[in-house]
């Protein structure tokens, strides 16, 4: 995006448009703005759009229209088949995507009820980015699940920066391909030793990887495998005792036992297979 900078030197982004048509809205004063919602019963599907000032509600067919797709409205072709706006379209599609067929449907609606029965079986996982409520309907009423990609993260602009500079790093210095040792996978923004041992582990296999999270030094500390808190100092001890060859594997279900059963504040020893040698179930 073109940017310009002003007196003080700091960096604007430009939108390379201007907008050429508005539409006047209505703004009524606040009391009679809650008369109008006591009026439709509090639904907003009851109100009025011309007593709307502020629509959070329409999320389709509301965005601003340049100019020249102003004009390619008056050049198409309505018809209900054969419509050369179809073909145009589907031309488009061919050139930008490379697929042979295309199916227009009305609505997304439509196309995530034509997907999900056509792709979703029971127990499938379907993962999105952000889903829309209607499509994750479609996906839990065929016995299907959701899994979102998209969560909340903390310190997420440090981690955004590390992941650019990562990237980077790894198409300059390595041909675009994840290095395999502890010492080069050190040398990328943002990657500890916790991250390395994963990456070295499920990637490359390599015996002795001991990935040291939260969960593992919690339960390994339970289970008298390590003493301490700190991550260096448990994986040198874990390492010692630790079959090689089982290391990374072990990490992995150390995670997921932290998580479904020995949780760190109301860990369920009632249901752990490994209470008779943990020393939170013991008492200890």
């Amino acid at each position: 995006m073109p940017q310009i900078t002003f007196y003080k030197h700091d960096p604007i982004p430009l939108e390379m448009h201007k907008v050429r048509i508005v539409q006047k809205l209505n703004l009524l004063p606040t009391d009679e703005r809650l008369q109008k919602i006591k009026d439709s019963g509090y639904n907003t599907f009851q109100l009025h759009n011309s007593d709307i000032f502020l629509d959070m509600l329409t999320d389709s067919g509301v965005n601003a229209m340049s100019d020249d797709m102003e004009s390619a409205m008056l050049r198409a072709d309505d018809a209900y088949a054969g419509s050369e706006s179809y073909f145009r379209m589907e031309k488009k599609l061919q050139e930008l995507f490379g697929i042979q067929y295309c199916l227009p449907a009305h609505q997304g609606r439509a196309c995530e009820n034509i997907l999900a029965t056509r792709f979703v079986k029971p127990g499938s996982c379907v993962i999105m980015n952000y889903h829309f409520t209607t499509a994750k309907a479609h996906i839990t009423r065929l016995g299907g699940r959701v899994e979102e990609l998209v969560h909340s993260c903390g310190f997420y602009k440090h981690k955004a920066r590390d992941i650019v500079l990562a990237c980077q790093m790894l198409l300059s210095d390595y041909g675009g391909k994840v290095p395999g040792s502890m010492e080069e996978l050190l040398r990328l923004p943002g990657v500890g030793r916790k991250t390395a041992n994963l990456l070295l582990g499920d990637l490359y296999q390599a015996p002795g990887s001991v990935v040291c999270d939260t969960h593992c030094i919690r339960i390994s500390n339970r289970l008298g495998l390590a003493v301490g808190k700190e991550p260096e100092k448990v994986e040198k001890q874990l390492r010692a005792v630790l079959p090689p060859e089982e290391s990374s594997a072990f990490c992995h279900r150390i995670v997921l036992h932290g998580r479904a059963v020995c949780t760190a504040r109301s860990p369920k020893c009632g249901q752990c297979t490994l209470s008779p040698w943990c020393s939170m179930a013991n008492g200890n």
